[in-house]
């Protein structure tokens, strides 16, 4: 699975997991995915939420109040991705694959979790106020895509798009 993935979105990989383990979290999140997309500013999910001004402190901010603390809990010797970002790693491979790209990138995984429904890194962005459609028309203007071939909500009719694909801003 990491063979499909870029440079960047294997050191986001790295992160995610670093910042779980600095938080104490026995598994690895969405949460703990979008520290590591606002970390790698090389990648362009980095530079839509640099753009849209979401900061790691506001992310953690936003962690500690919607993440219960977890007492106690031992830290498993290898990291533990939560089941949310096990899908959300499957639909960035799916939106990587509708875009016809060779590997999955940040701008795929940050794709993903605006799709997502009720995942702790899509309601941090939410709360940050951060408009999901705008997200999606920067992350297509990043890839170097005209937002308007893609549609609005529902990511258009756009030829190679699979029909109920799960294609940008479809919810």
């Amino acid at each position: 699975m990491h063979n499909n993935y870029t440079i960047q979105v294997k050191e986001v990989l790295k992160i995610t997991e670093a910042k779980a383990k600095e938080l104490g979290h026995p598994y690895v999140g969405t949460e703990h995915l979008l520290l590591g997309l606002a970390n790698v500013y090389s990648g362009i999910a980095g530079q839509v939420l640099a753009q849209n001004e979401v900061k790691e402190v506001e992310i953690l901010r936003l962690i500690h109040e919607l993440v219960s603390p977890v007492e106690g809990a031992d830290q498993p010797k290898k990291a533990v991705w939560s089941p949310r970002l096990t899908a959300v790693l499957k639909q960035a491979e799916a939106e990587a694959q509708r875009f016809h790209a060779k590997k999955v990138g940040t701008e795929h995984l940050l794709m993903a979790i605006i799709q997502e429904d009720d995942c702790v890194a899509e309601r941090i962005l939410i709360t940050l106020s951060i408009n999901p459609e705008k997200q999606r028309q920067d992350i297509l203007e990043g890839m170097g895509l005209d937002p308007k071939e893609y549609g609005e909500e529902g990511g258009g009719d756009k030829p190679g798009a699979a029909a109920g694909a799960g294609g940008p801003g479809q919810r």
